[in-house]
């Protein structure tokens, strides 16, 4: 696993190109975080049954190992989405500050692809092209406002206002004077659906030209609209792989516990 994550590996990665689709190299350090995790868990459990002070040392180690880590990570966790309960001002400025990887942008998204990513080597450069290209799309989503949550009125009149923003679902309050086109400042994925409350009326979600922005067109009226992203086959099959997984595991741990108390009654 370690071997897969350097340079030495090239010659593997170009050869089986299958290898190509994982989307970075660092990715096979999930086998190795298996692979010790398991290595650890057995090594606790032959240690347990052992009494003795070379073994108190290395119990006193292990348990330090994961006293030290587990306030790491909730830590890391809290500061990487410390915006639960803030302000609309707050989480905008969040936004203008955040940098995702280029990869994280769906297709869509054509001034990304347009980029040349042979232009230069140098990770110096490529920071400063891509920071540019960011802030341009940024002041495309931004339009005449201050706010990168701004939703675009791109033709026709009318009011509009952001009644909520989730993860996967995003409410609108609608008072269109005619038929409006509009743009909400969130990628474009198949997978969102635009549903008009109280009419049960679908409405047609299409990527925005050139930044690949959730576009529709609404009817004259007032109303409000339901965004939504719905579950795709993808992330279905993800979670049933890991509630039959979790099941397999409370099945295995239920037998151990079984044959443990029959051996303590025989």
């Amino acid at each position: 696993s370690v071997f897969m994550t350097t340079e030495l590996s090239k010659p593997i990665w170009q050869l089986f190109y299958p290898l190509q689709r994982i989307q970075f190299p660092f990715r096979f350090s999930i086998i190795l975080t298996l692979a010790v995790t398991t290595l650890t868990a057995f090594a606790k459990s032959n240690y347990r049954e052992v009494h003795s002070p070379k073994h108190f040392v290395v119990k006193a180690i292990y348990f330090l190992l994961i006293a030290s880590w587990v306030p790491i990570y909730f830590w890391a966790a809290f500061t990487a989405f410390p915006l639960q309960g803030a302000d609309r001002e707050t989480i905008n400025h969040k936004l203008e500050q955040s940098r995702d990887a280029p990869e994280y942008r769906p297709r869509w998204n054509e001034s990304m692809s347009e980029v040349d990513w042979e232009i230069s080597k140098d990770i110096d450069n490529w920071d400063a092209n891509l920071e540019r290209e960011y802030n341009d799309l940024l002041q495309r989503v931004k339009g005449n406002t201050d706010s990168v949550s701004t939703i675009n009125i791109v033709e026709g009149t009318g009011l509009l206002d952001m009644i909520s923003w989730k993860s996967r679902e995003i409410i609108l309050r609608v008072k269109a004077e005619s038929e409006m086109k509009i743009y909400v400042p969130q990628f474009y994925f198949p997978n969102w659906t635009a549903l008009i409350e109280g009419q049960r009326k679908e409405l047609t979600v299409e990527p925005s030209q050139p930044d690949g922005l959730l576009s529709l067109t609404v009817p004259k009226g007032s109303y409000d609209i339901q965004l939504t992203l719905t579950k795709s086959t993808e992330e279905v099959t993800g979670q049933l792989i890991s509630m039959i997984s979790i099941l397999c595991l409370t099945i295995y741990a239920a037998a151990i516990c079984f044959a443990k108390i029959r051996r303590r009654k025989n």
